[in-house]
């Protein structure tokens, strides 16, 4: 199925209902795909190896900077209706972040802020090109994850590694 401007707007108001990032450190929700970590400090500063159940050498961060390359998908060059849709997403991931504190993101001298809400738009724009595209794919998981209050920051096998 493809992504009309319904599906846009009923997606940008989810966003805009979100309090992102508002699970960290909470109790891990029952998820076979997902694996919980508990803190920053614990996945990118001290990573504790047990905490990834086997999976941390085949760790692949998500991307957090738009001029990375999507690692699930390839898509042609948008056109302009799709870099419209992602503009207004992207902008009200981005006003909808600024309402949150930073201090569950600083782990010693390091502020995890910037990636958090730079991974969170680079996934919410990948996820609009996929249902542009019609493709069904890992970033509906990621995006679901983001709505939750969670941190999806990297994947490994068939697992998303979140905080």
């Amino acid at each position: 199925m493809r992504a009309d401007m319904q599906d846009v707007k009923s997606l940008i108001s989810r966003i805009a209902d979100t309090e992102f990032f508002s699970r960290m450190g909470c109790d891990p929700d029952s998820r076979d795909d997902v694996i919980y970590i508990r803190d920053v400090f614990r996945v990118f500063v001290e990573p504790v190896y047990s905490d990834f159940h086997g999976y941390y050498e085949n760790l692949e961060w998500l991307p957090t900077s738009p001029y990375q390359d999507d690692p699930f998908n390839s898509f042609p060059k948008p056109p302009k209706e799709l870099v419209s849709w992602r503009i207004d997403v992207t902008k009200t991931v981005m006003q909808s972040i600024k309402v949150g504190s930073t201090v569950k993101f600083i782990a010693g001298p390091h502020d995890y802020s910037l990636a958090a809400r730079d991974g969170a738009c680079f996934a919410f724009r990948q996820y609009i090109s996929e249902s542009y595209y019609g493709v069904s794919g890992e970033w509906s998981k990621v995006i679901e994850l983001y709505l939750s209050g969670r941190w999806p920051v990297g994947y490994s096998d068939t697992k998303l590694i979140v905080i």
